[in-house]
């Protein structure tokens, strides 16, 4: 449950200020080394907007991106997600037809500096990176080789970057994860240009429901801003800019469908055609499913297991296993990411894969919905431990 003392009221929607108090999904997550990151989701009766209600404090983000995120432990090129480098080559392509050669742009929330690399593999070579993750900028500079990349949150980037002179400036991924989303937006604006771009990359609301989806994917511990064409347009709008062009970028099974949205000022108006969103569809098809998930676990029999994962879907599970009473089978959590390692989520510690050696015979979940194949196959060449996928 969330605590008030580290939780904000009820919040205005970011586009239109209305204060809205209907909760149509409480997302109540584990506790990950002492921060709450549970909220509740509203959509605004006057613009439609889908977002994050009652939410964690601005400090507990900071923490958690500073220390927690998983943004700075890419080891090498071989290890970033293939889908983050399709991301990125379509983000290039798509603003290709619209930037010169001679353009300075600046990612904001660059992480290890993937896009950045495109752009460069590209022809442009005015490269600046911004990233609240304290170890993004030396990664940035050991895989990619790029120098002008610093650590620091949006509201840094004017004192960390000449914004002034910036032709483009990329936000993909980012304004999901913006608690202060509209204070964040109107500082970063005041600090640019006329002349300048925003490019948007955000998952597609109009994509949550599809054949293939995580169930409740899109409300993470991060994704606190959900947007549809109609939304992001009047986001935009409301802080001067008009859309240039806009795509849906399709991605692969686990990962939500994006939008591609260029911005800029005094541009001719255009009318993009949109698909329609149904967040009461996506609710119950997510219902749906995690209750499979949860019958799949509660098949084990009352065996003891590890959950292998400690990222959103676990911080999602775990408050179910323990309001079934399944939560007393649970030995630990392992992750692969190691800023998490020695930490805790819903009171269990989090450790490295490596010591799954220590547990023979005891069935492993894999809580994840992307990777769960991948990792089985990765386990069993290691480990005789059973396993259980829930999709």
């Amino acid at each position: 449950m969330t605590s008030n003392a580290l939780h904000s009221s009820h919040r205005s929607c970011p586009i239109c200020g209305k204060k809205n108090a209907n909760i149509i999904y409480q997302n109540d997550l584990a506790i990950l080394d002492n921060l709450d990151m549970s909220y509740g989701v509203t959509v605004c009766e006057d613009c439609d907007f889908v977002y994050a209600n009652i939410l964690p404090r601005v400090e507990q983000y900071e923490a958690y991106y500073q220390g927690l995120s998983k943004y700075d432990v890419v080891v090498d090129l071989g290890s970033v997600p293939a889908v983050d480098q399709y991301r990125a080559q379509c983000a290039v392509d798509f603003c290709r037809p619209y930037m010169k050669y001679d353009v300075k742009i600046a990612d904001l929330g660059c992480g290890s500096g993937v896009l950045l690399n495109a752009f460069r593999q590209a022809g442009w070579n005015s490269l600046y990176g911004l990233d609240p993750a304290p170890n993004a900028h030396n990664k940035t500079k050991e895989i990619f080789s790029l120098s002008d990349v610093y650590t620091g949150t949006l509201d840094q980037a004017a004192e960390k970057l000449p914004l002034a002179e910036i032709d483009l400036v990329c936000l993909m991924g980012v304004l999901e994860h913006l608690p202060m989303l509209r204070e964040n937006l109107e500082g970063l604006v005041r600090e640019l240009p006329a002349k300048v771009k925003i490019m948007i990359e955000v998952p597609a609301l109009e994509r949550f429901c599809r054949d293939e989806m995580e169930p409740y994917g899109e409300f993470s511990l991060e994704h606190i801003q959900y947007f549809s064409v109609k939304t992001l347009i009047q986001l935009m709008e409301s802080l001067g800019f008009s859309p240039i062009d806009i795509s849906y970028l399709e991605l692969p099974k686990g990962s939500t469908d994006s939008l591609l949205c260029l911005f800029g000022k005094q541009v001719e108006q255009k009318i993009f055609l949109h698909e329609q969103s149904n967040i009461a569809h996506y609710l119950h098809q997510s219902k749906t499913m995690m209750d499979c998930a949860m019958q799949a676990i509660t098949s084990c029999e009352g065996k003891q297991f590890i959950i292998y994962g400690a990222g959103s879907h676990t911080a999602r599970l775990l408050p179910r296993l323990q309001h079934t009473g399944w939560a007393d089978k649970l030995i630990c959590l392992v992750d692969s990411n190691t800023n998490l390692h020695g930490k805790s989520m819903g009171g269990l510690a989090i450790k490295s894969p490596d010591a799954l050696v220590n547990y023979p015979n005891v069935i492993i979940i894999i809580s994840s919905f992307r990777s769960q194949n991948s990792i089985a196959q990765a386990l069993s060449l290691k480990l005789s431990n059973p396993l259980l996928l829930l999709y």
